[in-house]
Formats: C-alpha cells, structure tokens, sequence
C-alpha cells in the first residue's frame, strides 16, 4: 500500500494510475483540489491537490489507486493495518466536503479550521481489507491541525499523532498514571491520540514546552505494546518536555537549533492507554 498526494499542475505524480477494485471499494477518480488557498496551506511540505492510496499485490501488480480529497489542498501523511486487516489513513485537509463517513466512534463531521492559510484539520479514515470505507473523521479545532504518522498494535489500538495550534482539541485523560495535557503550551505543539477498535477515542493529549514550533513524524509500537514517537522541536522551545529515566539510557535536554526528539510511552497494563516513560532531545 502507498498513501501520498497528488498534486495538480506543480508537481504532476509521474504514472499514476487510478485503478477501481469493486465490491464497494472507496473510488474516486475525478481531482477534487484547486489549491484555492495556496501553498502556504502546507508551506513546509508543499504539497497541493488530493490524497491518494495505492495497492499492490505481492507480486506487485496494481490492485486499487483512487484518489481521496476534495475541493481544495488534501495531503495523505501515513498509513497502518491492523490485526483485523483494516486500513487505516491520516492526512490533513482544508477542504470542507471531505469525504467524511460515520461509521462508529469519534466523529467529526464538519471542518472546524477556519480556512485561512494556516488553518486546517486532520483527517483518519479507515478502510475494509477490500477498500470499503467503514469510518472517516476529521480531527481538529479552530486552528492549524495536522496529522503525521498513526500505527496499530496488535490489541486492536491505534495510535495517531501530528502537530496543532488549536488551544481546544478534545483531550481524553484516561487516568491511570498515563500521560495527559489538556492545553496548548506552544504556538504549535505535538498531540497523540489512540483509539480502540471501535474507533472510539480512548486518550488524546497534547505534547510541548513553550515554544515555537514542534511536530510529530513517526511512530511505532514494539512486540511489548511499548509505543515510540519521534518528531522534532526546534531551537525556539525549551527542554520541559523532557523526562530523563536514568539507568544509564541516553538523555539529552540541551536544544541547539532543530532538535529531533525520541519518546516511549509504557504499556499500561491490558494494552491500554500509555503513561510516560521518556522524552529527549539529540
């Protein structure tokens, strides 16, 4: 599988091919985007027009490219399968006519960026093994919100982050020591979620120092359920965040410029929501 964007008249996808599974498999074919507001929509990424998802066969033989968007910028940032087979997406969006779909769970129905230039909402989607859309959301508030990276484990949560400069997202504290700020420390803090497989959202906290500019790239969650986060803060920030285990791990809180930043969040007991075991700056 491949997620990404496919932008219009700037940098055309060289050989995209759109290809319709069937059987009820999401299909869009027709470019949705104008890039009505721009570039500076994802200035640092520059991306414009749709998202698009790609699948392939082992033997690597095409089985479904559509494009997913609507009528202004949609970019695709990650993609993950979990132990049911099911495909789940992030991007972010300015484009109100998403195609969004409540299929259980959270639920956003409407964009809640205010369309300006640097405003718009993540997005999670969730697809069948076979394509069909079960579930779509936008996530987001009255600011910048995006997504960057989102990871299943294999007790049927799913794990998203990105970036925000919205001062109201919907924080969830699921108690039990686990990790959990409710506000904005920065102009533009991390935020990670989980969702269980119900797609209800079971943790949602905001992650920063007062500061600039800070973001989440990457995930991933080890055999153990332990989850790992990295992203970056840059020199604007401070080193609040951090959180030294000791024992000898490697820690660093000493910010030079744009820092990328490494985090592990425990396993709760029964697979549920992390408590935070360690933060820092290389």
């Amino acid at each position: 599988l491949s997620l990404g964007t496919k932008n219009s008249g700037r940098r055309p996808l060289s050989g995209f091919t759109k290809v319709n599974m069937g059987n009820g498999a999401f299909y869009q074919s027709a470019y949705g985007g104008t890039g009505g507001t721009g570039y500076l929509a994802f200035y640092y990424r520059f991306d414009y027009g749709d998202a698009y998802v790609l699948r392939f066969a082992n033997t690597f033989q095409q089985k479904w490219g559509t494009l997913m968007g609507g009528v202004d910028n949609d970019a695709g940032r990650g993609l993950t399968i979990n132990a049911s087979g099911n495909l789940y997406l992030i991007g972010d969006t300015k484009s109100p006519d998403f195609p969004v779909l409540q299929g259980g769970g959270y639920y956003q129905a409407s964009i809640n960026g205010n369309g300006s230039n640097s405003a718009e909402d993540a997005f999670i989607a969730v697809f069948s093994p076979g394509g069909v859309q079960l579930h779509t959301t936008f996530f987001g508030s009255t600011d910048m919100d995006r997504g960057g990276a989102i990871v299943a484990d294999d007790c049927g949560h799913v794990y998203a982050t990105g970036h925000t400069a919205s001062t109201n997202l919907p924080t969830v504290d699921p108690g039990n020591g686990a990790y959990y700020i409710n506000a904005l420390l920065a102009f533009d803090d991390v935020w990670f979620l989980q969702l269980d497989n119900s797609n209800n959202m079971t943790w949602m906290t905001y992650n920063g120092s007062t500061g600039f500019d800070e973001k989440g790239t990457s995930l991933r969650v080890d055999p153990s359920g332990n989850l790992f986060a990295t992203g970056y803060w840059c020199y604007y920030s401070n080193s609040n965040g951090c959180y030294n285990t000791g024992g000898g791990a490697y820690f660093s809180n000493n910010i030079d410029a744009d820092d990328f930043l490494i985090m592990k969040f425990q396993a709760a007991a029964g697979g549920a929501a992390r408590s935070v075991m360690a933060g820092v700056y290389t």
